[in-house]
């Protein structure tokens, strides 16, 4: 009775925490950082993604008002060149912005996969780097304007290094990633098992086993679905992937876990795995 009623206050706990109207959100989700160097003024911050049917110069007011410095750049709201328009005004689905150090910023919502970045200056210069398709999930991207001239709009200019399709190596951050993912799972999954009075190693190897395939196989669904199909691609490899891991580790467990009845088994599947979406959300959040 005491681990039943410990389960159920984490997850009363985490539901509430969780859906807060800024985190009614799914999933672990694609991010990009961005880090400018050789610029010394003040600037405004944004990507630049590819809609050329979009009528732009209406966005959202909360958008202006949550702007990560107050002040979104006039310059950029009715900005559309060559189909290019700004990606915190105009992405069509929640879209945030964090200044995590002086020049260092991080696009931790669904961000797009590609896209340009866009600086606007204070005297109202427009400065845009190429064009950019990245290589993995989580990407770091570094733009380089010490040899550019911030006093007149250029397109195109700076010199771009990092997570960058054609330029690095996928695999080892990819691994790193996806091991940092499983680890985090079955801790989250294992804990939950040993509150539901589980005990039998047999048990806990079953669930480890299942877990590392179920995840190896979700990140590199939704890795690709990403890399390769965009937001729209990666949402729904991430709501397909979730119900099948669901009903996947449903039918293991249940034929696999002797100790406890079948129907103990149902009840920690649905649990263990709302509870680490939930939780993945409340940490991506944080971020």
């Amino acid at each position: 009775m005491k681990n039943l009623i410990i389960i159920l206050s984490i997850v009363l706990i985490t539901g509430v925490v969780a859906f807060q109207p800024v985190k009614a959100d799914m999933g672990p989700k694609p991010s990009v950082s961005v880090t400018i160097t050789g610029v010394t003024e003040p600037y405004s911050f944004d990507l630049l993604i590819k809609n050329e049917t979009l009528v732009v110069g209406s966005p959202e007011e909360y958008l202006l008002e949550n702007y990560y410095n107050g002040v979104y750049p006039d310059e950029l709201i009715s900005y559309q060149e060559d189909g290019f328009v700004s990606y915190y005004l105009y992405n069509g689905i929640p879209s945030h912005i964090d200044q995590v150090s002086e020049h260092t910023y991080e696009m931790n919502y669904i961000a797009p996969s590609s896209f340009k970045i866009v600086i606007v200056t204070e005297a109202g210069a427009i400065i845009t780097s190429d064009y950019i398709t990245t290589s993995i999930f989580e990407a770091d991207i570094t733009w380089d304007l010490a040899d550019v001239d911030l006093t007149t709009s250029q397109d195109n200019v700076g010199e771009l290094t990092g997570n960058i399709d054609g330029q690095d190596n996928q695999f080892w951050t990819i691994a790193t990633q996806l091991i940092y993912r499983v680890i985090g799972t079955l801790i989250i999954e294992l804990g939950i098992l040993f509150l539901f009075m589980y005990r039998a190693k047999r048990t806990f190897k079953i669930a480890t086993f299942t877990n590392i395939v179920t995840q190896v196989s979700l990140t590199l669904l939704t890795v690709n679905a990403y890399i390769y199909g965009g937001t729209f691609l990666f949402i729904l490899a991430l709501l397909l992937g979730e119900l099948i891991i669901l009903f996947i580790e449903g039918i293991v467990y249940v034929l696999s876990f002797k100790e406890k009845p079948k129907w103990l088994a149902i009840i920690y599947t649905v649990v263990a795995n709302f509870l680490s979406l939930l939780l993945s959300i409340i940490l991506t959040g944080m971020i």
